[in-house]
């Protein structure tokens, strides 16, 4: 069965995560997807938030924290997670995906 991973890397936004994280499960896709987001070392409420919202209904949100600080990081330790995916698909934490974005991500890879 093929995976996709779906991923945003955040550092302190624990603000913007709920509408972020509803609108990435509210995404329909032709293949099973989680969500993973990779807390690159925040100070504020951003652990907390991801465990409330892990334990909410929806596509799987898996939560890791990236110690060394930066997008490059961040972003090479979500692909490390996302390795035994099929596909990998990025969001920014500052940005809300428009509907349809992970049906057309699958249908032009896939």
């Amino acid at each position: 069965m093929t995976m996709l991973t779906f991923a945003f890397c955040t550092f302190n936004r624990c603000d913007r995560l709920e509408k972020l994280v509803a609108a990435m499960r509210a995404q329909t896709c032709p293949v099973a997807f989680e969500i993973l987001a990779v807390n690159n070392n925040s100070s504020d409420s951003t652990i907390q938030a991801l465990e409330h919202l892990s334990r909410q209904p929806g596509p799987r949100l898996r939560w890791v924290t990236e110690e060394n600080q930066g997008i490059v990081p961040a972003r090479n330790r979500a692909i490390a997670e996302a390795l035994g995916s099929d596909l990998l698909v990025f969001v920014d934490d500052d940005e809300l995906p428009d509907p349809g974005m992970l049906d057309a991500a699958a249908d032009a890879i896939l």
